[in-house]
């Protein structure tokens, strides 16, 4: 099995070598590691490679600066984990698709979903992952790309409609994350908790959650938000599930920008300690 991971030098790539060599059917695959910044990717290439060698498998790691040039040929699983333009989070283009709006009295925090971040990031991004999709097509047809990338659903859509030679699917990491959340407030594992998940991505909920033995732990988890610690590192999410019965999984900052009810309105940002990201 070929593995190709684009975007290798980024948050997500170093993590989900383990979590693919944790399994003992993907030892023997080979793994090829792409990112652009060579200080981003040697870090993880050598990490892989520890990595491998504790799992004891016939891994075969190898790193390249870009996915063009034979790194997508014979690939069974692409994954895509990058961010074009520049850096995700930080500096330009970032800094001008949360700064102009403000001046006209929009506020984003994270910017990578919807509206005029999320319009923006896809139309920077769509075209690199059209020119991937359409490469997997040519050189391993009917192979899978796994897209990490945001704004997921837009991205993942135009990938759908635009390159039927491959399959496509869209993941995010807000459901694995915010049980463990969740877990950690209430006092268990997230191994004791059982639960069914559905919504949007960055926009999921949690429509079941329970203890192993059948008992709602959604009343222990209401208790918690009585805890001002627990209830300030996810304030605006608290307040949603008083009001709904049922937990969302992105954070305060990510949430407060998909509801009308809290970015645009000075006294709740204050109230709810969601804060504005100012120029730098």
């Amino acid at each position: 099995m070929k593995v190709v991971f684009i975007g290798a030098g980024s948050g997500f790539g170093a993590k989900t070598v383990v979590d693919l060599l944790s399994f003992p059917e993907l030892r023997d695959c080979e793994l090829v590691l792409v990112d652009v910044n060579r200080e981003h990717l040697d870090p993880v290439l050598r990490y892989s490679e520890k990595v491998a060698k504790y799992f004891g498998g016939a891994t075969k790691i190898s790193g390249v600066l870009d996915w063009r040039g034979g790194a997508l040929e014979g690939a069974d699983y692409v994954i895509t984990a990058f961010s074009q333009g520049g850096p995700g989070y930080v500096g330009v283009p970032f800094h001008y698709e949360i700064c102009v709006p403000q001046e006209y009295g929009i506020y984003q925090n994270v910017g990578d979903t919807v509206g005029i971040g999320g319009v923006l990031r896809t139309m920077r991004t769509g075209s690199e992952l059209l020119e991937i999709g359409r490469e997997m097509e040519k050189v391993s047809p009917g192979s899978w790309l796994l897209n990490y990338v945001n704004p997921m659903s837009m991205l993942t859509r135009i990938l759908t409609k635009s390159c039927p030679g491959i399959h496509v699917v869209g993941l995010c990491h807000n459901i694995q994350y915010g049980i463990r959340d969740i877990a950690r407030w209430i006092g268990v594992s997230h191994k004791e908790l059982r639960y069914e998940a559905a919504g949007i991505n960055h926009m999921d909920w949690f429509l079941r959650l329970e203890y192993l033995n059948g008992d709602n732990a959604y009343p222990d988890l209401l208790r918690a938000a009585d805890d001002r610690k627990i209830w300030e590192e996810r304030p605006v999410q608290f307040e949603l599930l008083k009001s709904l019965g049922y937990w969302t999984t992105e954070s305060s900052n990510h949430c407060a920008e998909y509801l009308p009810y809290f970015m645009n309105d000075a006294k709740k940002r204050e109230e709810l300690l969601i804060p504005v990201r100012r120029p730098a």
